[in-house]
């Protein structure tokens, strides 16, 4: 089984479902052991779509209407979003993008929605508000001397947007999560990668305060594009995970822990990239592209677990990794892995139904969503 990160057509199917059951033990700290029985179900779910729609869709976002969950994604063909009422399996409409004007959209790597009927639409050099009709409400720079937020060097560091961990938006406290690089010389932002919060209504950004200096944390080998953070925000404690180690961390109440979640068909820490892997960009990039890689972990407040994709390692370029989910409880603990299937975006969208993911290269008529439900027993 194999999982593209590249783009491709997207489709949705009808109930085509396979069950399997799972047993896995844990032991608590009174080291009394428990037994975890849980199944996971996969099916199709399918919405029809127009004929005149592409269903060409990526980076989805969820949210919740007068009890209806709804989802809309990017459509990179052309350049808009489509919405769709999950609940109801309806298509609702399509948000075209203006790439002129006042209500220009450049590009879109990640989205989140503002507020009832407002999308955020974030990317490498703006912060756009735009509303169902695709007016721009707002617009905010970044990633430029001339950014409308104070608080960070540009000339010396730049904003990262992580388009796998989704938009890390509090919309109660109009915050949002992002990575930075610092290129050199600002000891306010810490070596390599670190973390900043970024306020949109005062328009300020600040380091997140996590001990960075910490042995768990800091990384003195190279991994390339792989060395930055993964990173999980919930109410009280943020979650990271370097993209080369199964490692886990939990940053809460000012105390830094780690779980390393171990996978049981891949290796569990990449080695670093050294001058014997060659010093070219082009040698840098097939390290990356050969190395497995650990995604950002993804929280499911309707059952209370964690979920984390990992790509496989690759030993020619030219072949197709295969890609795993680790199902975990809410201490951290693994209660399962499996093999992800062929032809599905590793974009996952956390519905009440189940843990969803958009297809690609499946129809012309339907978009589909394969569906995955853990049930703890």
């Amino acid at each position: 089984m194999v999982l593209k990160e590249t783009k491709f057509n997207l489709i949705i199917v009808f109930l085509v479902a396979s069950s399997s059951l799972f047993s896995c033990s844990r032991v608590k700290e009174d080291n009394e052991e428990m037994t975890y029985s849980f199944e996971i179900e996969k099916d199709n779910v399918f919405i029809d779509i127009p004929s005149t729609t592409s269903p060409n869709l990526t980076y989805p976002v969820l949210w919740d209407s007068l009890g209806d969950e709804y989802f809309a994604a990017y459509n990179f063909q052309v350049h808009g979003l489509d919405i769709f009422n999950l609940s109801q399996r309806r298509y609702v409409k399509q948000v075209k993008f203006s790439t002129e004007g006042p209500d220009f959209v450049s590009s879109v790597q990640a989205i989140s929605i503002w507020s009832e009927g407002i999308f955020l639409v974030v990317n490498d050099a703006y912060i756009t508000l735009v509303n169902f009709a695709g007016r721009v409400i707002d617009r905010l720079s970044i990633n430029a001397e001339s950014s409308d937020f104070t608080g960070f060097d540009f000339s010396s560091g730049r904003l990262l947007v992580n388009r796998h961990s989704g938009l890390q938006f509090s919309g109660r406290q109009k915050t949002i999560l992002m990575e930075a690089y610092r290129f050199a010389g600002d000891s306010n932002l810490g070596q390599g990668f670190v973390l900043v919060e970024l306020d949109i209504e005062n328009r300020t950004i600040g380091v997140v305060d996590i001990p960075y200096e910490s042995s768990l944390l800091n990384v003195e080998e190279s991994y390339g594009e792989l060395n930055g953070l993964n990173f999980l925000k919930l109410e009280n404690k943020l979650v990271l995970n370097h993209k080369f180690s199964s490692e886990v961390f939990i940053w809460k109440g000012g105390k830094l822990q780690s779980r390393n979640v171990l996978s049981s068909f891949t290796v569990n820490e990449i080695q670093p990239f050294s001058r014997a892997n060659g010093v070219t960009r082009e040698s840098r990039q097939e390290y990356e592209l050969k190395s497995s890689k650990f995604f950002p972990l993804v929280f499911d407040p309707n059952r209370d677990l964690y979920y984390r994709l990992h790509r496989s390692q690759l030993e020619n370029i030219n072949d197709q990794a295969d890609f795993y989910i680790t199902v975990m409880d809410v201490d951290f603990q693994k209660i399962g892995e499996l093999l992800f299937p062929e032809g599905y975006y590793i974009f996952p969208i956390v519905s009440r139904e189940g843990l969803l993911f958009l297809a690609f290269n499946k129809h012309d008529d339907r978009v589909e969503l394969l569906n995955i439900n853990v049930q703890l027993n």
